[in-house]
């Protein structure tokens, strides 16, 4: 081999070393905060962009509430009402085909995804009609078809019991839920469910003689499943408002995001990477940072829900 063949060949494994370490440094995939969010006009469901675009109705017959995209971005899970005051989980596609009933309970709660997309919690008896001024037993079921029965998540002593919302951790360890009755009553409890342990933790209260009127609603995580952001309404204290507001709780001690309280704020959820939010204003639907800047007023409706995107 001359000196000029050498010289030739060990420029090239240079330039394939360097390309291979590149490849190696960079991450296989990113979450980006770009897809749609699918959100509830007048008991239907629609989808927009992030910016309020391309506006689609997804359902019409019925009533249908608290679409919750899966974790790849490709289903929509929600509840189903039809007829009056009987609610079942349903699934479509995100572009609002093959609809299909996956419970036949007739009083579930919201869904939530488990982070592997395999599973759909939720509360639920099998008493309709669904009653909101109630909460039901923590169950699962399977996602896909056929999606069998529901299972109970049991705790140590009795059944967790769900008024209305949850919300499934990214890391897919705990299930945080609002209940009217556990672990005692008449208060209101924003509790977390940790599969492993079958405990539950109290995380916030309110009612009873503990902190004045209130109730709960709306608990979703931050990505790296350490805070929950939730709706709440405390009265009759002023500071911070009496009307519905997010409020938030850290689960391992983090600093808590300086999101203001503003009356009317309820339904977070998290974008993709975490650094912006989503959220109703009463019957509009806002954008802003994780932190509560720059809030932006996208589009009417409510209970938003952001679409993950790999």
């Amino acid at each position: 081999m001359t000196h000029r063949h050498a010289r030739l060949l060990a420029a090239l494994l240079a330039t394939l070393l360097a390309a291979t370490l590149a490849l190696v440094a960079a991450p296989a995939s990113a979450a980006k905060d770009t897809g749609k969010l699918a959100f509830v006009r007048a008991n239907q469901i629609y989808t927009a962009t992030t910016a309020g675009a391309s506006v689609t109705q997804l359902t019409t017959s019925g009533k249908n509430y608290r679409p919750h995209w899966s974790p790849d971005g490709t289903r929509i899970a929600y509840v189903h009402e039809a007829p009056a005051g009987h609610r079942d989980i349903w699934m479509m596609k995100g572009d609002g085909t093959g609809k299909k009933q996956v419970t036949h309970l007739g009083d579930t709660t919201e869904p939530s995804w488990s982070p592997d997309g395999k599973w759909l919690a939720f509360g639920a008896d099998g008493t309709p009609p669904y009653d909101s001024g109630r909460d039901y037993t923590l169950r699962k079921i399977r996602s896909t078809a056929p999606y069998g029965d529901p299972v109970v998540l049991p705790t140590g002593d009795n059944d967790a019991r769900v008024a209305g919302s949850l919300a499934w951790s990214p890391d897919g360890t705990r299930i945080a839920f609002v209940s009217f009755t556990f672990p005692a009553s008449p208060d209101d409890y924003l509790l977390v469910y940790t599969l492993a342990t079958k405990e539950v933790e109290m995380v916030d209260e309110v009612g009873g003689s503990c902190c004045g009127e209130g109730h709960f609603a709306d608990p979703t995580w931050t990505t790296n499943s350490k805070t929950i952001a939730y709706s709440v309404v405390r009265y009759p204290i002023q500071d911070p408002p009496s009307a519905v507001h997010l409020e938030f709780a850290s689960m391992t001690g983090t600093p808590l995001p300086s999101f203001p309280a503003v009356a009317g704020d309820s339904d977070p959820d998290y974008s993709p990477t975490g650094a912006k939010l989503v959220f109703s204003h009463w019957s509009r639907i806002y954008i802003a940072n994780a932190d509560g800047t720059h809030r932006t007023n996208v589009l009417a409706g409510y209970s938003p829900d952001w679409q993950p995107v790999a």
